[in-house]
């Protein structure tokens, strides 16, 4: 009688080498998706610094000048100030903060006054506060980023606060009796006759 051991053994045997080349070929299907998941979250965490980073609020200022030490009251030559209407020398006064500030006056009751930062955020400053004016405008002055920033609606004062350099800025405060265009026409006309003479910074 003819025995089927041997065929029961080697069917036993293929049926083995099946299931391991199955197992085989299905952990490594499953190793390769890991590694590819793995590689993108890495990428993806180490730019995400980058995409996140918080950017500052003011423009920046591309033609920095440098106004530390300089006296307030030559900003605005004396031709610009008559020019201006006003008399050709300014008086040199100190602010609440301590800032160097100089006014002008003209016969016509008009004033002007020109104030300096040079130790704080420069524009950055201003904008960090901006929630406290009523009346805001963005804008440029002679190439450098400024803002119309007044706390209340400019009647017969109106103010522009000009970027000199990131780090610092020129407030420009004009009073004037008329409308609110005057008044920030003038504020205006001031910065722009300024802001060209101003030093370059080194």
């Amino acid at each position: 009688m003819t025995s089927n051991r041997p065929w029961a053994i080697a069917g036993v045997a293929i049926a083995a080498s099946l299931m391991i080349a199955s197992c085989s070929t299905q952990d490594e299907g499953t190793a390769t998706p890991v590694e590819s998941d793995s590689a993108v979250e890495e990428t993806t965490t180490e730019e995400s610094p980058d995409a996140t980073a918080p950017q500052g609020l003011a423009p920046s200022v591309t033609d920095p000048r440098d106004v530390a030490g300089v006296d307030v009251c030559a900003l605005l030559t004396p031709e610009s100030a008559e020019d201006l209407g006003f008399a050709a020398e300014g008086e040199a006064r100190t602010t609440g903060g301590g800032n160097a500030s100089c006014v002008w006056e003209s016969e016509a009751g008009s004033r002007v006054t020109l104030v300096t930062d040079v130790e704080r955020e420069g524009l950055e400053e201003i904008y960090s506060r901006q929630s406290l004016y009523s009346d805001w405008e963005e804008l440029e002055v002679a190439g450098h980023p400024a803002v119309r920033a007044n706390e209340g609606e400019p009647t017969s004062m109106c103010g522009y606060v000009v970027g000199v350099s990131d780090t610092q800025y020129l407030d420009v405060n004009y009073v004037r009796s008329g409308s609110e265009d005057e008044a920030c026409a003038g504020a205006l006309a001031v910065a722009e006759a300024v802001i060209p003479t101003l030093p370059d910074a080194n």
